[in-house]
């Protein structure tokens, strides 16, 4: 590379760093053709072309790069994440494990692969590559936020409550994971209280205990007072007998209604899994630091 080259690269990287891209764009386009098509110029003309919104003449930059056989896995990483913005996610997974081929600890391409992953669908394989990211850098909310995006689509509720938890803590201000923790932590209390409330149904109308001590067992008293009566020595006592045992039964029907009328009962809809709902919405990656 010449000092002219160097020169415009130079001046584009601090047009770049300043987000001023069609001026980077400009410094860029005047290097002469043969130093255009270098590694490095191409990179630079993607993250101004990034800047400008133009995902597709990035990926040209991006894939004019990789032509020329490219190992930088900063470059591979950018290019997953311009995929990702075009919505060809598994095209982004590819280009997610070249660089991580190049440096197996590359914490964006970790997040970037978990992000396309989850866009697909594969929730497990999500979940192996956030977790790799988070404990590569439990001190950054994206990894920790991707874990747990994983886990609540799989239904692994716990795991997913701590790791919002841990994204609060390292960003209390982080929405996302406010609403979705107070949707879990919601949904669990309440799934505990109908597990409480079917083990009462099953066991025999439990619930129902005071209507049982309150009306059945006052029936069943005086019913059983109302036949033993004639038999009590001078015990014949008719109208006693009677109201005894007609108390009695009015009693026991009542508790007998009491404990059908729960049988009758519909059982409550469940409110929305938040497993199964929504979907991340993270960005994780972009150009490399």
């Amino acid at each position: 590379m010449d000092a002219e080259t160097a020169a415009y690269l130079s001046a584009a990287r601090e047009k770049l760093d300043r987000e001023d891209y069609k001026g980077a764009l400009g410094h860029l386009e005047k290097i002469r053709e043969v130093d255009a098509k270098t590694v490095e110029v191409l990179h630079e003309k993607a993250y101004a072309h990034i800047g400008l919104g133009e995902p597709a003449k990035a990926l040209e930059c991006y894939d004019a790069a990789a032509a020329l056989g490219s190992a930088d896995a900063d470059l591979w990483n950018d290019r997953a994440f311009t995929l990702l913005d075009m919505g060809r996610n598994q095209e982004a997974v590819e280009s997610a494990d070249k660089a991580l081929e190049l440096d197996p600890r590359h914490y964006a391409a970790l997040c970037n692969k978990a992000r396309a992953l989850l866009e697909t669908g594969k929730n497990e394989e999500a979940l192996r590559s956030a977790d790799r990211a988070a404990a590569l850098n439990p001190l950054e909310e994206d990894g920790l936020l991707l874990k747990a995006e994983s886990a609540r689509r799989l239904g692994r509720r716990e795991e997913a409550i701590a790791a919002y938890r841990k994204v609060q803590k390292v960003n209390p201000h982080n929405e996302q994971a406010q609403y979705r923790l107070e949707q879990l932590e919601q949904y669990l209390a309440m799934n505990r209280m109908r597990r409480w409330e079917s083990f009462w149904e099953r066991w025999s109308g439990l619930e129902r205990l005071p209507f049982v001590i309150g009306f059945l067992l006052p029936g069943v008293l005086l019913v059983a007072l109302g036949a033993l009566v004639p038999t009590i020595k001078g015990g014949n006592i008719v109208l006693f007998r009677a109201i005894s045992i007609s108390v009695g039964a009015i009693l026991i029907l009542i508790s007998a209604a009491v404990m059908l009328s729960g049988r009758g009962k519909k059982e409550k809809t469940d409110s929305e899994d938040p497993a199964k709902t929504g979907s991340g919405d993270q960005n994780a990656g972009g150009k490399a630091e």
